[in-house]
Formats: structure tokens, C-alpha cells, sequence
């Protein structure tokens, strides 16, 4: 089985991430409909153009066999001078993505461990990220990685 390569995404990658942002937009749509809209794509190609230059908030893809099968997006979170917490640098797991014929061949972990790495190299404390209750393969990638829930965001829906 081939390795995935993981690197920088470049402007020329614009259309296969819209294309996994669709993916993941109508997973959510799916899972909750109230929530979520119809149709939904978190970043237009010219917000993803504009992400690729933001030195602190890399976009990682992956790559099968020279085809981008998956990608990360990235925020560095700096919180300093807070009354309440210490200051702290960490970055945040905005959005991960696999093709689904590209999954179960370590394409979500070499994505994570890009990321994890970066945030290692820029001095991080730590990695973070949200994930929908209802996204069970989700959930269980990242429980799989080592990851641990840190807190917990409760609803009532009427």
C-alpha cells in the first residue's frame, strides 16, 4: 500500500478541496439538517486562495499516487493577557477531509500528524479541535489517534 505524501496546498489543489468541502458540508447537512444548510461549502475558492497565505493557518493536503485524496485546515490560536486563562498557543483543527475511496489507508493520520507537527515545530501547547456527536467515524478516528475530550458542548433542541 502506497504512503500518503502530505504537503502544502497549493492554488492548483483549489478544486479538489472544494470538491471534499462539498463532502463535508453535506455530512453535516445530513446530520443535522437543523443546523446545517442544504448545499453547504465552508469555504468559496477564493477564501480557500486566501487561507494559502496565511503563514500561521496552513492547509496540509495528501496525496495518493500524485491525486490529492484529503486535506487539513489549520488555525494558530494565540490567547495572552486573559484575566481567567494563561496565556496559551495551540492550533485548532478547522476542518479534516478523506476521500472516500482513499479511506483506511492512513490518509487521516498522516494529515493529523502533519498537523500535530507543526503545531510541535511553532511552539504549540497543544492540538485541538470540534467534531459532531453524530459523526461517529469521526469520533472514532480521533479517539483512535490518542485524542481525549476536553469538554463538552450540551444542547436542548426544541
Amino acid at each position: 500500500m502506497d504512503k500518503p505524501v502530505i504537503r502544502r496546498a497549493l492554488p492548483s489543489d483549489a478544486d479538489t478541496v472544494i470538491r471534499l468541502l462539498r463532502t463535508i458540508g453535506q455530512l453535516h447537512h445530513d446530520g443535522r439538517p437543523d443546523i446545517y444548510r442544504a448545499g453547504l461549502i465552508k469555504y468559496t475558492h477564493d477564501e480557500f486562495i486566501r487561507k494559502l497565505d496565511m503563514p500561521d493557518d496552513p492547509v496540509f493536503v495528501a496525496e495518493l499516487k500524485g491525486k490529492v485524496v484529503g486535506y487539513v485546515f489549520c488555525q494558530t490560536v494565540l490567547r495572552e493577557n486573559s484575566e481567567v486563562y494563561v496565556d496559551r498557543r495551540s492550533l485548532y483543527v478547522d476542518d479534516l477531509c478523506v476521500d472516500e475511496h482513499a479511506r483506511h489507508m492512513g490518509v487521516a493520520t498522516a494529515l493529523m500528524n502533519a498537523a500535530v507537527s507543526y503545531a510541535k515545530e511553532t511552539g504549540c501547547a497543544g492540538l485541538d479541535l470540534n467534531v459532531w456527536e453524530f459523526n461517529e467515524q469521526a469520533l472514532k478516528f480521533y479517539l483512535a489517534y490518542g485524542m481525549k475530550t476536553q469538554r463538552r458542548h450540551m444542547e436542548i433542541v426544541f
